[in-house]
This record gives structure tokens, sequence and C-alpha cells, in this order.
């Protein structure tokens, strides 16, 4: 991303990146907002740039699948990426290349610094990346929340995403405006109509929730439980429910836990 700032970071390592000791994931989450767009020609584009790069004596080689699978709404394709010392293969993630998403040019940047205290002369301990809007990245965690799946139309059990959304109404200030037309974009995409405020998808979610919370390093203490964190959430998420078929504009601020809204725009949310 460094040589090529038409990449932008997306999904939980995103996450991670701008909120330290957030859920961690191997994975990487990327799309381009520059030609190439699309996630085929995006995701070749990344082989033919990354395959065989090295890095002091690591060597990193990128494959795409063999039988090319498209799955949900959003088209993507899940690279490869194997890590060698030498001949000795060390380490194995994925990265998954989307394509063409309705999201604003982001021209801001985030400067990362590497979490480890290793001093390693060919690796920089900072980089810069373009970070995927976090208002954008709450409304696909919302949308996730209530799509449905398979012929049976099963909800969701991405409890992850109530903890995150949480956590991000702790931690990020968030544009009231930006969200909206968010949250109206993935309706759009998806074909869904999401609910007025946020509730639990499915009865199974308290226990779902519990079980996640067991496998999340150092949680948050304020959100291990499930109706907390739905309360907690909702105090995001909810206000801009109410006012999304409206211009509202505003500021979420985590160190208070609400919302400073323009004095003129809703009635009762100022």
């Amino acid at each position: 991303m460094n040589r090529d700032h038409g990449w932008v970071l997306k999904g939980g390592t995103n996450l991670y990146c701008r909120i330290p000791g957030a859920r961690h994931t191997r994975d990487l989450d990327l799309y381009r907002q520059d030609d190439p767009t699309s996630y085929r020609q995006a995701a070749d584009d990344l082989v033919e740039t990354m395959h065989g790069t090295g890095i002091g004596p690591y060597r990193f080689t990128v494959t795409a699948p063999k039988d090319e699978t498209v799955s949900g709404v959003i088209e993507s394709m899940n690279l490869t990426v194997e890590v060698f010392h030498g001949v000795s293969l060390i380490l194995v993630f994925g990265i998954d290349v989307s394509g063409d998403l309705q999201v604003p040019t982001v021209t801001d940047t985030l400067t990362v610094e590497r979490s480890d205290r290793i001093d390693l002369e060919f690796v920089g301990r900072e980089y810069t990346i373009r970070s995927y809007p976090i208002e954008n990245q709450i409304a696909d965690k919302v949308a996730a929340m209530y799509e449905l799946h398979g012929h049976s139309k099963q909800p969701s059990t991405r409890y992850r995403d109530l903890y995150d959304i949480a956590l991000i109404a702790l931690e990020l200030g968030v544009d009231a405006a930006d969200l909206a037309n968010a949250l109206r974009t993935q309706e759009q995409v998806r074909s869904l109509t999401l609910p007025q405020e946020l509730r639990l998808p499915s009865s199974t979610w308290v226990d779902g929730y519990a079980n996640l919370i067991k496998n999340v390093p150092n949680p948050r203490e304020e959100i291990t439980e499930v109706n907390e964190a739905l309360r907690i959430a909702g105090a995001l998420v909810n206000p801009v429910f109410a006012a999304s078929e409206n211009t509202v504009t505003g500021t979420w601020s985590p160190s208070t836990g609400r919302w400073w809204f323009a004095p003129d725009v809703i009635e009762g949310r100022k």
C-alpha cells in the first residue's frame, strides 16, 4: 500500500489499525478505489505486483484460487499468501479483494505503527495506509447482522459484528451524515430493510455472543454482556436509523457516549 495508493484497507485489520487491541484477524481485506476497481482485475493486479516479492530473508507468494467462486452481494476474491524463509513455509494468510464498492473516495491517510518491539532493519516501524471509512464499516456490520442466509432464511450468526460496533462506539468519532448515507447504501446493495433500532437477530445470540467473548483476547469489560453491547451499539446507531430519511449532521462523541447533532436537525436529538 506504500507503493500504490489506490488500495484501501477494510475489515477487521482496518479496525485493529484504528483501535489498537481490537479483535484481531490474520487475514486482510482490501479494495481498489483507483482503476482497476473490479475484484477480478484488482486481484490479478495484486498477484502480478506482489507474487515473488522479497523482504529481507522472507519471500512472499500470492496466488488466486484455481476454481473461482463468488458468493454474497459483494463480489470478492480470496487470495492465498504464503511466506517463506528460505525453502521453509512459515506463515499462510488470506487477502480478500473486493470490487466496485459504493463508498466515498478515501483521501485521508492513517499512520500505523507495528505492535511488536522487534528491531528489524529491513522492515519499517510505521506504515501509511488508506483506511476504509469507519461509517461504512459500521453500516457493513449492521447490514450483515440482519441479512438472512440460505433457502430457509437463517438469521445471521455474526456475533462479532455487534462487539465491533459497540467497540467503535466506545473508541471512535463518527459522522452522522456519512453513517446515514452508508446505511442507505447497504439497504440498496443488499436489498434489505434495516430495523428502526438495533435488536438481536435471534434468540441464539445470547449464547452465541457469550461464546464469542470467551475467545476474544482481553475483551472490553463494558461490552462482554450481549444486552449491554446492544445498548452501547444502539446509542450510536439508533438515532441515525430514525434520521435516515432526513438530512442529518452531527458527530458521535465516544467519551460521552452521545451524539452532538446540529440544533435544527432532529427534535429531541440535540
